[in-house]
């Protein structure tokens, strides 16, 4: 974790040209309950985490990290609209070991995307600033396959290991 918060800082420094400083949190609820106590001036934070708090008007979204403007916050630049030639994604997946059978693995992912498109979790996961889909389990390995790759560059670059 803390390799990775340095290549997160000294990537901004490279493309934005401003130095942060890592402090460590537990979660990112955490670290944007800091924002709001004044221990810190910013955090960078997942959608689902900062809506409730942006919405009660305890922080303020100084920009998104997307590709294009969030339709659920659309006052919200992105930071490649404020100069700062920044995308990233986060995503979620469901994951079983290596041995588990093809059947079982078919059966998870009927219900992941069952429930992936129930009105509810499309609602509130649309709500919280986030764009809901599903895939298949061939789908996915290629979400994991690109997310290496485009780390592998920057896992060179800073020489980074795991501990």
């Amino acid at each position: 974790m803390a390799r990775r918060r340095i290549y997160f800082l000294n990537n901004w420094k490279k493309t934005a040209g401003i130095k942060l400083t890592a402090v460590p949190y537990k979660s990112a609820g955490d670290s944007v309950r800091a924002v709001i106590a004044g221990e810190v001036q910013l955090s960078f934070s997942p959608a689902i985490t900062v809506m409730p708090f942006y919405e009660s008007k305890k922080i303020k979204m100084l920009a998104l990290t997307g590709a294009e403007r969030s339709a659920v916050v659309p006052k919200v630049p992105t930071l490649k609209e404020s100069g700062i030639p920044f995308v990233a994604y986060g995503w979620l997946g469901v994951c079983a070991g290596s041995g588990t059978p093809d059947n079982i693995i078919k059966l998870l992912n009927q219900k992941v995307v069952q429930a992936v498109s129930s009105p509810e979790y499309q609602t509130f996961i649309r709500n919280s600033g986030s764009i809901p889909s599903s895939s298949t389990p061939a789908e996915f390995l290629s979400v994991i396959n690109d997310s290496v790759a485009q780390a592998a560059p920057i896992i060179e670059e800073f020489g980074l290991k795991i501990d």
